[in-house]
């Protein structure tokens, strides 16, 4: 079981040595490895830092290059460089990939003039440069152990500063993300690319979950693979006893754990929401790992805090709706559920239409809105029982323009929305409604679908000038101002999925409000 250090960041200390070496590996190309075979017997009887030797020998380019591609370890290059051009070839393809580029290159030469009118040296970055007459010397274990220190710790360093670099790339996509869900989502997408497990054709067996306690208890906001089926669900509800107690051990002690190939990031938000990532079948990860992803979890808090807020602020704002509605209903006597249907017809006919869910929420969450001017209409006309007097209805209708003048000023998408469906829902798509006597697509289509779903609801209403239509008659009102009052594809729609539309009449029907 591991448990990371309490700290954001790692020192070089706490790097050295997550990238174990098991032997030193060194490759020796020449055209004449013959020369060679003592300083191999020598090397291959000796252990470094008791670590064995392992040598490998490539005669030319070609060989060089299959050595390299199947041993990723080899940390020095012993390169035959009395032939300038061919040494050349080889030390630019190796400085040209990313992966081979720390390798230490120790030059050799048969000759000392050689050596010392060598180009290579000044051209090119070179860690040593041996006369072969020196590789017998015993004290050339010495340079193999500093060059292949030098070398791990190159490796360990670019190492960190990529892990770091992905820390920072994955951080920054989460600017665009404004969901819950779809934070968690990417979140755990993320977490992949930062442990490198992309790498491992395993992963995409693994399964992973994201937990918080935003709602005031646990919840799983997003599962993968195992636990997609698992969202909105309470994890001791779902999860195995022993994960259910790991998970709990983490949270309770707000610590990492790194336990049977399984990985549990637990972080806590600014606003002091705890958060916990599961992810299985994740071999091999090291502390540095882990503290990556712990890193990163960091950085995902204040993308979720931002996310906490703006939700907060979302749930205000459809509460004060959902309040104006009811006040408005209460006040004009109509009946106790007509807001939540309308809101529910409206967003089902903008699904069907074909708008995206975020637009149907947004119509969903404005139409209760679509009376509130009425708020200023007088009692005397608001319930008056009998026909309105022309004068009367003038003022009947003006509760479309006070409900727009009190909406509109608002940037928010849904008080904007809200603000147009008030202005425009008794328009016509003929032309002949109010206040303006828009005509066709010049009527939005928030206005338009709020129009079909509060008609459909007001003639199956009981109001205090009428009784309620019964189903026949409204149907046949409905297919008579298709193109007159209604959007024609509009109309089909709501036929098209009637039964949809009567479930909805039904849940929220008026003999259960009081209940609901």
């Amino acid at each position: 079981m591991f448990n990371p250090l309490n700290k954001d960041f790692l020192t070089f200390k706490d790097i050295e040595g997550l990238l174990t070496y098991k032997t030193i590996d060194i490759l020796i190309v020449d055209n004449n490895p013959d020369f060679y075979i003592n300083f191999s017997e020598l090397l291959n009887s000796k252990k470094i830092n008791e670590r064995p030797v392992k040598i490998s020998i490539a005669e030319n380019l070609c060989e060089t290059k299959k050595i390299l591609s199947t041993n990723k370890n080899i940390s020095i290059i012993f390169l035959d460089s009395d032939e300038e051009y061919l040494a050349c070839e080889l030390i630019t393809f190796i400085k040209s990939k990313e992966e081979i580029k720390h390798i230490r290159i120790i030059l050799t030469y048969s000759d000392i003039s050689l050596a010392m009118n060598s180009k290579l040296v000044s051209k090119y970055t070179i860690a040593d440069v041996k006369l072969k007459s020196e590789l017998e010397n015993p004290q050339i274990l010495l340079s193999i152990f500093s060059h292949a220190q030098t070398y791990e710790q190159l490796v360990s360093i670019e190492y960190t500063k990529e892990g770091f670099h992905r820390v920072i790339e994955s951080s920054k996509k989460f600017l665009r993300y404004n969901s819950i869900k779809k934070c968690a989502s990417i979140t755990l997408s993320q977490l992949h690319s930062i442990l490198n497990l992309n790498k491992n054709k395993d992963i995409q067996k693994s399964s992973a979950f994201f937990i918080s306690n935003l709602s005031g208890e646990y919840r799983i906001i997003y599962g993968k693979g195992f636990f997609k089926d698992y969202n909105d669900k309470n994890p001791i509800d779902v999860l195995s006893p022993s994960l259910y107690n790991a998970v709990q051990f983490s949270l309770s002690e707000h610590s990492c754990l790194y336990t049977n190939n399984c990985l549990l990031l637990y972080f806590k938000s600014d606003s002091n929401i705890d958060n916990l990532i599961f992810i299985d079948n994740v071999p091999g990860l090291s502390e540095f790992d882990i503290n990556l992803g712990r890193m990163f979890c960091n950085n995902v808090s204040m993308s979720l805090d931002n996310i906490y807020l703006n939700d907060e602020i979302e749930n205000t704002q459809k509460e004060i709706i959902y309040t104006l509605g009811e006040i408005t209903e209460t006040r004009s006597k109509e009946t106790g559920n007509h807001v939540k249907r309308v809101a529910e017809y409206s967003k089902l006919l903008a699904l069907k239409y074909g708008l995206s869910s975020k637009e149907a929420e947004i119509i969903q969450l404005s139409s209760p809105m679509h009376d509130v001017g009425k708020l200023a209409i007088p009692d005397i006309i608001l319930n008056k029982p009998g026909k309105l007097t022309n004068e009367e209805f003038n003022i009947m209708k003006s509760h479309s323009k006070i409900g727009y003048e009190m909406l509109k000023n608002s940037h928010k998408p849904l008080m904007k929305t809200a603000s147009i469906i008030a202005l425009e829902h008794h328009e016509r798509y003929d032309g002949t409604g109010y206040p303006y006597g828009l005509k066709g697509d010049s009527i939005s289509i928030e206005g338009r679908i709020t129009a079909v779903a509060d008609v459909f609801d007001a003639l199956g209403s009981s109001r205090s000038y009428k009784e309620a239509w019964d189903m026949e008659s409204i149907y046949a009102l409905l297919k008579d101002q298709k193109g007159h009052h209604f959007d024609p594809d509009l109309i089909n729609i709501f036929f098209d999925n009637l039964k949809e539309f009567l479930d909805i009449k039904e849940n929220y029907d008026d003999r259960f409000a009081i209940a609901k």
